[in-house]
């Protein structure tokens, strides 16, 4: 039974991770060791401005040059470059359920700690965990400097990369890590969670106390991080992660995105009856209700308020008409649709 929660969670947050990070395309500049020196150059003022040494901006940058590879692994995607089902059996395998289950008994204690402050259920950070780093044996040699700034000079998702510069060159000032270790995948995201740097300095959590909010070696703070992001980007603790859903005949399955109520509108329904939920009663938040994604395939759709994807997912799951391999053994039955209204994911192939 736990087998089966923890694969339906882990199958649950790949669809989830489906985001908007690499939607964008890229620019594909000229990219050579005279123009990478003359753009870090011109951010030095910017740099400055934000109350960045020099120093700390030297160490940062001292003897970089453009990476070709990460703008050749920009074309490389898994969630794009391979058909939904072989790549959703790659990250749900035996393997990956069976670790999920002895990290969850292992840290049974800090799980549970997390939950209770929280609210996230432990599955979820379980699975979050696994899928980003497997368990933190995934770690990635990039470095994330140089990574940043080529996908800046390239001028990919502007001005996201620009801006992450920015939060690592804090990270760095602020001694979260030396230079030597800021690594992380070519993206620029790092540690166990895959945080962007931006979302380290605003979701990382000192969960054990030791004074530091290590995302790298400390799974306490891994664990505890991860929920605080889900909890700040708008967590609906109770709401289950997904459901079945019946789309109408001829749904525009263009439109990707919308509340509840608007998909109650559009004419999306439970198979059971049952009203999508209402969004949650909130005392203390002027956040606008949660968007709900919706995400497609012949044979499975699934909404979901936590990630974007803007075209639809044209390969199929291995269905047939008694319920799919993956349906079978997650114990969902076989339905065509499925919603899922959790709200603050692990972005992005990385969590920020």
């Amino acid at each position: 039974m736990r087998a089966s929660r923890l694969a339906l969670t882990i199958l649950a947050l790949c669809f989830i991770g489906f985001v908007a990070l690499f939607s964008g395309g890229f620019a594909a500049l000229g990219q050579t060791a005279a123009s990478f020196a003359a753009f870090l150059d011109a951010l030095w003022p910017e740099a400055a401005h934000e109350g960045i040494t020099r120093p700390t901006f030297d160490v940062a940058f001292a003897g970089l040059t453009p990476d070709p590879n990460v703008l050749a692994a920009m074309r490389r995607e898994p969630e794009y470059g391979k058909p939904m089902g072989a790549y959703l059996a790659g990250l749900v395998s035996p393997a990956r359920i069976g670790m999920g289950q002895r990290k969850s008994a292992q840290w049974a204690d800090t799980l549970r700690s997390v939950q209770n402050k929280y609210g996230v259920d432990q599955a979820i950070l379980v699975s979050i965990w696994g899928i980003e780093s497997s368990f933190g044996s995934g770690a990635q040699p990039w470095d994330v400097f140089r990574s940043i700034a080529t996908l800046a000079q390239a001028g990919f998702q502007q001005p996201l990369f620009h801006d992450e510069m920015l939060s690592a060159l804090r990270i760095l000032q602020d001694g979260h890590i030396a230079r030597r270790e800021f690594v992380g995948s070519w993206a620029g995201a790092m540690g166990q969670p895959q945080f962007l740097p931006s979302s380290y300095l605003k979701y990382a959590v000192d969960f054990d106390g030791d004074g530091k909010a290590d995302i790298w070696r400390s799974v306490p703070d891994v664990l505890a991080s991860i929920a605080n992001y889900l909890q700040k980007t708008g967590w609906q603790p109770g709401v289950p992660w997904g459901f079945e859903v019946v789309v109408p005949t001829g749904f525009d399955y263009r439109l990707s995105r919308g509340s509840f109520a608007e998909w109650t509108q559009r004419g999306v329904e439970r198979p059971d009856g049952r009203p999508l939920p209402a969004p949650a009663k909130r005392s203390c938040s002027s956040r606008a209700a949660p968007q709900v994604r919706l995400f497609w395939s012949p044979t499975i759709s699934l909404c979901s308020s936590a990630s974007t994807i803007r075209t639809p997912m044209r390969s199929r799951l291995p269905c047939s008409p008694t319920g799919c391999a993956a349906c079978r053994a997650f114990s969902l039955p076989g339905r065509r649709t499925m919603c899922s209204p959790r709200a603050g994911s692990a972005s992005r192939s990385s969590i920020g």
